[in-house]
């Protein structure tokens, strides 16, 4: 990550007991200590063979060898009872004469040890439980092993078995999912969320043959009840199998139960050897209107006419550093116009016609707000969220109103936080779990101007000698001896794109590069107002206000995590995570900022807070 310097720009957040939902809690957790997924099922039969592996020195089985047993579900041998060729079905083959008595060598699993005369061929015999097994039952409630219809080969296994380095849900960041030193409990919706596993295995890089998931509660899936300790995986029917991951997706249709739960995932790689178990604790909440920030969509339109005030460049001795002034009084033209202006990215009178009927500032406009849209796209990919520059509809006179009330919410891309401007970015309503439609347009609010101030950018990027400011718009920018965009009477051409020359790229860059940071301090304060980032560890909150397990950079007091959460250990390189109490110029450019890993399981509606 850049390092923030003191004289780099700042997102604040306006707070307002307003804006918080004071009122609002989840009612039905005062019954999250019961267990089920919902009335009704049918229990499932007993425990479920699910991989037959052969383990031995040689290529044909030997007396002494061992057959690993590897169910979805715990068994244990029924002590007293011998395990043989009466228990199994096995085509033209013998398990031999076993003498050794069945052992539970690791969850899941029986190791049966072959005996004198055994005989079968791995990878082509084939193996089912017989209908007179009375050696093994399931460690839960004594049940029986179901029976299957269809038997299974028995694998040739190579000896090492995997080993699980993470179980996560969302592929949520360990600091931020509970397990970390911040602490909490991550809470998660009782659908659609996904659990990830990350493996290793010292002979096998194929994907694993399965993964089995179970859940200490009765879980319903299509109907049926899956009881706990019961593999999932198999009645999802939703899991993806990687070199060295595997996901297993609760799918629509089946509801994890209610309530502090625990995972548990072992993982049998391609040869049939199975992991030890890896478990995590979370928990699951009805995921009600009351918790969910998006539950019907969210519309955000892009504002750009404000017009407040108007801007220049002017010097500063003894060394003539340009800046930004601020004119007072309106001027006619949207102040987001004049920042264009003061960087080169719009001229007067232009060009009239750039042959496709548009003018040159125009085609700048179309350009930037193009961009703006397409790296708010990518921010906010697979959220319930959309964002256009054009106007739904006519915002009423206050601040917010219901979520359910009003159609759309808005945010202003406008020129300067205050008269007399400031390291300011952008600032905006905190709107814990999204329960308003926000006004971020308010130009007087506990006064405060809201919005997203791009005066700010242009003021810090020629003031303070920005490099990668300096590159993107030295070809555009008069300040920086640039011609401005619709200055040559060829930027017609490059505005279409027929005309593809070093000054063609040089206008792409400039209106990237605003547009960029645009985007990014818009996230994130549009952000703040869809309940980025709640105080406080999971399930009450996001860890936002937590400056001592996230630590903030460039010397900013403590108050700043208020509402803000930094992670820069999760952003190593030269990104940021959208939600940090400062943006860096030069990081908002980075591909690698976005929003840490469980504000986006929020803003998916996978991971929620209860704020209680």
């Amino acid at each position: 990550m850049t390092p923030l310097s003191p004289h780099l720009p700042r997102a604040r957040s306006a707070r307002s007991p307003g804006i918080v939902p004071l009122g609002l809690t989840l009612s039905l957790l005062a019954a999250c200590g019961g267990g089920g997924g919902g009335g009704g099922g049918t229990p499932t039969s007993g425990p479920a063979l699910i991989a037959v592996t052969f383990v031995g020195i040689g290529a044909t089985p030997a007396a002494g060898d061992r057959l690993l047993l590897v169910f979805d579900a715990a068994v244990e041998p029924v002590p007293g009872a011998s395990f043989d060729d009466d228990d199994v079905s096995l085509a033209g083959g013998s398990l031999g004469t076993v003498t050794a008595a069945p052992a539970s060598t690791r969850p899941l699993t029986i190791e049966i040890t072959l005996g004198a005369g055994v005989s079968f061929t791995p990878g082509t015999s084939t193996f089912a439980l017989g209908a007179d097994l009375d050696a093994l039952r399931a460690t839960a409630d004594g049940a029986r092993p179901a029976t299957a219809t269809t038997p299974l080969v028995i694998r040739r296994g190579d000896g090492d078995f995997p080993t699980i380095d993470t179980l996560t849900v969302e592929s949520i960041d360990g600091e931020l999912n509970g397990t970390g030193p911040a602490g909490g409990s991550l809470q998660i919706a009782r659908t659609g969320v996904r659990f990830d596993v990350a493996f290793q295995d010292a002979t096998q890089a194929a994907p694993p043959a399965a993964v089995v998931l179970s859940v200490d509660g009765d879980t319903l899936v299509d109907g049926a009840i899956v009881r706990a300790g019961r593999d999932l995986a198999g009645a999802l029917g939703a899991t993806t199998l990687g070199t060295g991951t595997a996901s297993v997706r609760v799918r629509d249709g089946a509801a994890l139960p209610i309530g502090a739960r625990v995972a548990t995932v072992v993982v049998i790689d391609a040869s049939g050897m199975p992991s030890l178990p890896a478990t995590f604790a979370f928990r699951a909440v009805q995921a009600d209107a009351a918790l969910r920030p998006l539950e019907s969509g969210q519309v955000w339109y892009l504002s750009i006419d404000r017009d407040l005030e108007s801007f220049e460049v002017r010097t500063r001795p003894p060394f003539n550093q340009p800046f930004v002034a601020i004119v007072a009084g309106a001027n006619g033209v949207p102040d987001l116009l004049d920042v264009f202006t003061v960087l080169g990215m719009r001229t007067t009178p232009g060009i009239a016609d750039i042959g496709d009927g548009r003018s040159s500032n125009t085609a700048v406009l179309d350009a930037f707000e193009r961009a703006v849209l397409a790296k708010l796209a990518q921010l906010y990919e697979d959220v319930d969220v959309t964002f256009t520059f054009d106007a739904p509809g006519t915002f009423p006179s206050g601040a917010s109103f219901a979520y359910a009330s009003f159609g759309f919410s808005q945010i202003c891309l406008a020129g300067a936080p205050n008269e007399t401007g400031s390291g300011t970015l952008g600032i905006a309503l905190v709107d814990l779990r999204n329960a308003f439609q926000d006004d971020d347009c308010d130009e007087d609010f506990a006064g405060l101007r809201l919005g997203v101030f791009l005066h700010t950018v242009a003021n810090l990027g020629l003031e303070t000698s920005n490099t990668a400011f300096r590159l993107a718009f030295r070809d555009v920018a008069p300040a920086l001896g640039g011609t401005a965009i619709g200055g040559d009477p060829l930027d017609g051409e490059r505005l279409l794109g027929t005309r593809q020359d070093s000054r063609a790229a040089s206008i792409d860059a400039a209106i990237t590069y605003l547009a960029t940071v645009a985007a990014v301090v818009t996230a994130h304060e549009c952000g703040h107002s869809m309940g980025l980032v709640a105080n406080g560890a999971m399930p009450r909150g996001l860890y936002g206000d937590d400056p001592v397990n996230f630590p903030l950079s460039g010397n900013q007091p403590a108050s700043n995590a208020n509402a803000h959460i930094e992670n820069q250990s999760l952003f190593p390189g030269s990104g940021q995570n959208i939600m940090s109490p400062a943006v860096d110029l030069d990081a908002a450019q980075s591909p690698d900022t976005k929003f840490n890993s469980l504000n986006r399981a929020y803003l998916r509606e996978k991971a929620l807070y209860d704020e209680r």
